[in-house]
């Protein structure tokens, strides 16, 4: 699955890293690899606006994984009742 156009960037605005091209693209299937090792399910992925956190979330879609993206802050309790309803494959 090609999730990116080819002239797709992905800019660091604390840094101004800027990622683009192939170099995307290798970053992307780099973080995609760990998903598929995992069962079958859904990711559950606490997610910030930081590169890295984009980078997973992308890498879990091109991994063709189903993902929730959930605030990072998220009550440990409420994390918890979440993981005991839902069974995700993996909590990032």
């Amino acid at each position: 699955m090609n999730l990116v156009a080819p002239t797709a960037r992905l800019i660091d605005a604390a840094s101004g890293v800027i990622l683009a091209g192939a170099e995307l693209s290798v970053e992307i299937d780099r973080y995609a690899a760990p998903y598929r090792a995992f069962p079958a399910g859904v990711v559950f992925a606490r997610s910030d606006t930081s590169v890295a956190a984009v980078l997973r979330y992308l890498g879990a879609m091109h991994a063709d994984r189903p993902v929730a993206l959930l605030d990072p802050a998220l009550d440990p309790a409420v994390l918890a009742d979440f993981i005991r309803r839902f069974e995700p494959a993996v909590v990032v």
